[in-house]
């Protein structure tokens, strides 16, 4: 790409030429793919002045400001890039890699977890924002209907926990009606 780049990550590429994909979904972009997946999304359109670094095998995207002193990861969703919307997901571009290899080398199995609604919420609006938050393809109503007949119901039989932390950011108050195993 000819517009300016991370230098942190920049010297990454130089490094893994054809980028990195985890057992885990995420993958970093490689030289060869990155103008592609980045054109591909439209990053120029919504996130002009942010290059997508790599993704999660899902919905959400990372981003890195296109500045050469900037080492900051942000996640947005693919249907939502907007600079309001992104979170950040390490100050550090080179922790951020430390820490994904580190969890690899462990048990991937810890890395993952079913999400389980363990009460009825006080409001409906906190299933339907539990739903979207998630992405899940279960209605409402039938969501209360099985809440009301068993306790606990299960939303996800299996999620990774990074891609459930993205997911949940801003909306950490909906996890005390989630449980998970």
């Amino acid at each position: 790409m000819k517009k300016t780049m991370p230098r942190i990550y920049q010297e990454w590429l130089d490094n893994n030429p054809i980028g990195v994909m985890w057992e885990n979904g995420i993958k970093i972009y490689g030289s060869q793919e990155l103008e592609e997946r980045n054109i591909t999304f439209e990053c120029d359109k919504y996130l002009p002045l942010y290059v997508a670094v790599g993704d999660d095998s899902g919905d959400a995207l990372f981003f890195m400001q296109r500045d050469v002193s900037s080492k900051v990861v942000y996640a947005s969703d693919v249907g939502d890039m907007t600079e309001a919307n992104m979170v950040i997901v390490s100050n550090d571009f080179n922790k951020w890699i430390k820490g994904i290899n580190e969890a690899e080398e462990l048990d991937n199995n810890g890395d993952y977890c079913a999400v389980y609604i363990e009460k009825i919420p006080e409001n409906i609006t906190d299933v339907i924002h539990i739903k979207k938050y998630l992405r899940l393809n279960l209605s409402t109503g039938e969501i209360m209907k099985t809440l009301k007949k068993q306790q606990p119901v299960l939303l996800l039989p299996r999620i990774h926990k990074c891609k459930l932390r993205v997911f949940m950011r801003g909306h950490e108050e909906l996890l005390n009606y989630l449980s998970l195993k």
